[in-house]
């Protein structure tokens, strides 16, 4: 087989093979490495056993992140997970990469602090850059290369990232060339494009960066896949994946509250319904503290919505107008705090009502000290009075929680150490532990969740039951952090998949108390939310939406051990307060079909199952929006079920123990 035959062979057009052929020594040329890498999925593909070769300097703030990176086999199956703990600010690492399991992925999760450079000796590598956000460092004239399939047309997505100013874009067959300029806009979410018109055959096109420094480009209806030299853009074959997985009947603890971070005003009566599909438990609020201090009773009607609506449990967190943040203990503050307090003790008593003094302390106040003395001031102000109408007291509400919030000197500011202080000063007062968790944006590295959550419990101490001495609470977590926000994550089925991970993550050993969902619906200029509200008042649930209102349906109350080795699916096993019923919710987080064996308790030779799924709309889940939900009869055998789950499908299964 000559070398034409060999690439028509791996998908590769004849008619592309040959443009392809001309430039062999640009691609004999070309070293078989990326640097400068930001975040994004590479591909590797071997022919012979060979090794990756992974390296690493600092970015920004290193020593405040710890990162973890990830090396997938062929089918799914995770061959290495790399940690980098935040005092290896640059290093190295090697990895095995047998023939037998190629081709592999390495993930690189953004948002990613260091710069990592990856090399083999002989594989072919392909570079997945994240749509919308930095994906590496560029310098002016290097060139990337990537296929058009005939009959489609692509759109070249780019954003101007305070480095790369444009992007030259040329056929390798005809030489016709555009040019993509980036304009600097307002709206992190705004981007430009350029759209390649359909061709009756397949196209190999040149990109060349104009502008050195960040850089952030991708595809749209195309594979979204680059490579360095013409020779590498191989067609990755996908193989099905497959695991066993084992469900307990053992209860490892109660399942969270869910819940939304709602806005500064009474809801319109119009989006009642969709608030209510969606089952929120937990009402992540803010207190403003110069409205309150100049009325009494401002929040009233709002936090009594709140309650109607079910959500009979809150976290609300001490500001000033607009979220602002930085407070002092002053008689403003005081004021507005006393004023909340006995809007509190006037609510029905129903539920607990946690308090937070400040809204992410660590990355808005200047040094801990500063916030210690603030915090003591006020705390002494929850008297026994407010404890018997349910207000309970949390710390420190920090912004990210292991690692460091996204601010200069980071390394001081970790949400898990400014805990850890508040906990020995104020341990007694303080009945709660919260934070909020930002920019782990990639689906394949939500397992961190898990870590976040344990790595609280271990610090307020377990009891004999393994369970925190204080409650746990992620009552705000999203995404994008602030206005850093992509409409390929927030308006598409991606958030739906990457909510329900988060969800099964945070969840899975029993320990959390309440996980918010920050926002419930758009505000201006922060399109996050579970609902687009519209002029009339009636609002639409996003994808996200529709994923918290399937999480809903199928949410009970305990959590039971699972033992599941497959890394692309994610599984939350459950059972009802009275044994007898159980549910497994699940997400398929890969582009490929997963087999699935569950082993699950209470399930007898007869026993029917049912098998709910939402699924995207098309094969890019960043452009697609959540089709209707599938249901499907299954039946118990010898206590297990045989699942088929397609590509990025959230699924659950229901059933009901025998008498």
């Amino acid at each position: 087989m000559n070398a034409l035959q060999r690439w028509s062979h791996t998908g590769v057009s004849l008619a592309l093979a040959m443009t392809i052929s001309l430039w062999m020594s640009i691609a004999d040329a070309a070293p078989l490495q990326w640097q400068r890498l930001r975040e994004g999925h590479m591909l590797i593909q071997v022919s012979q056993d060979d090794q990756l070769h992974l390296s690493w300097s600092p970015a920004w703030q290193a020593d405040a992140n710890e990162e973890h990176l990830y090396v997938l086999g062929n089918q799914g199956q995770l061959m290495q997970e790399l940690v980098i703990p935040a005092s290896s600010v640059q290093g190295n690492r090697i990895v095995a990469l047998p023939a037998k399991d190629s081709p592999y992925t390495l993930v690189i999760p953004g948002y990613s602090f260091r710069s990592y450079q990856v090399a083999t000796k002989s594989g072919q590598l392909q570079f997945e850059p994240a749509k919308l956000h930095v994906s590496l460092y560029a310098r002016d004239g290097e060139s990337l290369y990537f296929r058009q399939p005939a009959g489609v047309p692509v759109r070249l997505g780019g954003k101007y990232q305070q480095g790369v100013t444009g992007f030259q874009v040329k056929s390798l067959g005809n030489q016709a060339s555009q040019q993509l300029r980036l304009q600097q806009h307002t709206r992190y979410s705004d981007s430009d494009s350029l759209t390649l018109p359909a061709s009756n055959k397949e196209t190999l096109w040149q990109l060349t960066f104009e502008g050195n420094g960040k850089a952030g480009f991708w595809l749209d209806g195309a594979a979204n896949r680059f490579a360095n030299n013409p020779q590498a853009l191989f067609v990755p074959e996908s193989q099905p994946g497959a695991a066993t997985i084992n469900v307990s009947a053992q209860v490892t603890g109660k399942l969270p509250l869910l819940g939304l971070g709602m806005p500064y005003h009474q809801l319109p009566a119009a989006s009642y319904q969709q608030i209510r599909e969606t089952g929120p438990r937990l009402a992540g609020l803010y207190s403003f503290v110069d409205l309150m201090a100049e009325n009494p009773r401002r929040e009233d009607a709002m936090r009594q919505q709140m309650q109607q609506l079910g959500m009979e449990n809150s976290v609300t967190l001490l500001a000033g107008s607009r979220r602002q943040a930085y407070l002092q203990a002053d008689s403003t503050t005081q004021r507005a705090l006393h004023a909340w307090l006995e809007a509190t003790k006037r609510l029905p008593k129903d539920g607990l009502h946690y308090l937070g003094l400040a809204d992410e302390p660590n990355l808005n106040y200047p040094e801990y000290e500063t916030f210690a003395r603030y915090f003591t001031t006020l705390a002494a102000m929850v008297d026994d009075d407010a404890r018997a109408a349910g207000v309970r007291l949390i710390a420190p509400a920090s912004s990210r929680w292991i690692n460091g919030p996204l601010s200069d000197n980071a390394a001081q500011r970790r949400g898990i150490d400014w805990a850890q202080r508040l906990l020995a000063e104020h341990g007694r007062e303080i009945d709660a532990v919260a934070w909020h968790s930002w920019m782990i944006r990639d689906p394949l590295d939500t397992r961190r969740y898990r870590q976040q959550v344990n790595s609280a419990a271990d610090l307020v101490g377990r009891d004999s039951r393994g369970q925190p001495a204080k409650t746990l609470l992620l009552d705000q977590t999203n995404i994008g952090s602030g206005s850093t926000l992509s409409p390929y994550e927030q308006n598409s089925y991606f958030a739906a998949l990457w909510w329900t991970s988060v969800v099964i993550n945070a969840s899975r050993d029993g320990l959390l108390g309440g996980l918010n969902w920050f926002l419930a619906a758009d505000e201006e200029g922060y399109p996050k939310g579970m609902l687009t509200p519209h002029t009339d008042g009636t609002s639409t649930l996003k994808p996200v939406g529709a994923a918290q209102v399937f999480i809903h349906n199928h949410w009970l109350e305990q959590a039971l051990f699972v033992d599941n080795p497959a890394f692309e699916v994610d599984v939350l096993p459950m059972r009802s307060d009275d044994g007898q019923r159980f549910s497994v919710l699940g997400a398929n987080k890969a582009n490929r079909t997963q087999h699935l064996n569950l082993s699950l308790p209470a399930c007898n030779d007869g026993t029917a199952v049912t098998l709910s799924a939402l699924a995207p709309s098309q094969q890019d889940m960043t452009l697609a929006s959540a089709t209707p939900v599938t249901t499907q009869a299954l039946q118990c055998v010898a206590g297990h079920v045989q699942l088929t789950i397609a590509p990025y499908q959230l699924f659950a299964l229901g059933w009901e123990a025998n008498p």
